[in-house]
């Protein structure tokens, strides 16, 4: 049986090979504009995990079995809420590492879909704050059994939420402003988030590896 009692852990400088494996793997325009824009190493990364896990496990960021999906999804979608109500103008994009922009599904989704040529990404803005199934399910529309990118980000809503279609202008000016990198990690179970530090909050940090 899994633990129902999670913590915060901080993660160390071991996870940037793993994060930058996953933005060669199935990163877009926009994760690599990112990975361009942020010194990797700088940032602040944390996981949410069953207390009590040993370190070697914790650093094993492509093997699950250690956590409840739910747990952390929960956990994401309350750092995505809180970010989203922190400023009008802020706003998450999750690429699709596989959809194409003419995929059959995607006219049947009832998730907000913008395009950039045949990439696809799904956003949320900031008048989405108090739907939390709506975080929950533009993240799930997002992520592959392999992989979830997504970047938190600020830019005038109305800009975006007016279109389906973003350019390279739109792109550069996402990541420029990108504060929090999410990925996913631990077979799907689980997900990282990698914060430029001065926006970091450590008052929560329960384990630093």
């Amino acid at each position: 049986m899994k633990n129902n009692r999670y913590n915060e852990y901080v993660l160390g400088g071991k996870v940037d090979d793993y994060i930058v494996n996953l933005f060669q793997e199935g990163g877009k325009t926009l994760a690599r504009a990112v990975l361009a824009e942020i010194n990797l190493a700088k940032m602040y990364k944390t996981t949410f995990l069953p207390e009590n896990i040993q370190k070697n496990i914790i650093e094993d960021y492509n093997s699950g079995g250690i956590a409840s999906a739910s747990m952390t999804e929960n956990w994401l979608a309350q750092k995505i809420q809180n970010f989203l109500s922190s400023d009008e103008n802020n706003t998450v994009f999750f690429e699709h590492a596989l959809a194409k922009k003419n995929d059959p599904w995607l006219q049947e989704s009832q998730v907000q879909a913008v395009f950039y040529n045949d990439e696809v990404y799904f956003p949320l803005f900031s008048n989405q704050v108090t739907d939390i199934e709506c975080i929950k399910e533009t993240k799930n529309a997002a992520e592959t059994a392999w992989l979830l990118l997504g970047f938190m980000t600020s830019v005038p809503n109305s800009c975006l939420m007016i279109t389906d279609a973003i350019n390279l202008d739109a792109i550069q000016n996402l990541a420029q402003s990108t504060e929090h990198i999410i990925t996913s990690a631990y077979d799907g179970e689980g997900y990282i988030i990698c914060s430029k530090i001065k926006e970091a909050q450590r008052t929560d940090v329960v384990s630093d590896l």
